[in-house]
């Protein structure tokens, strides 16, 4: 029983190696942001000939984001 997620997972990692196709990557970069909510960019990637399903979702990003502290 220990195993069987690793099973199951199987045919799907063979189905991905198997089929392995370059990948088309799209973007899309909102130059014209206000001051409120600034640049966008937007990178999908995907297998080429194929239409995927594309989550997303827009937030601010700031230039010190990496070193501000979390605002509660």
């Amino acid at each position: 029983m220990k195993r069987l997620p690793l099973l199951a997972a199987l045919p799907l990692l063979c189905a991905s190696a198997l089929s392995a196709q370059p990948l088309m990557s799209v973007g899309y970069f909102n130059g014209g942001g206000d001051v409120t909510a600034g640049r966008a960019v937007i990178s999908i990637s995907w297998t080429s000939g194929r239409s995927p399903i594309s989550n997303y979702s827009f937030g601010l990003i700031y230039n010190d984001e990496k070193t501000r502290p979390m605002r509660p």
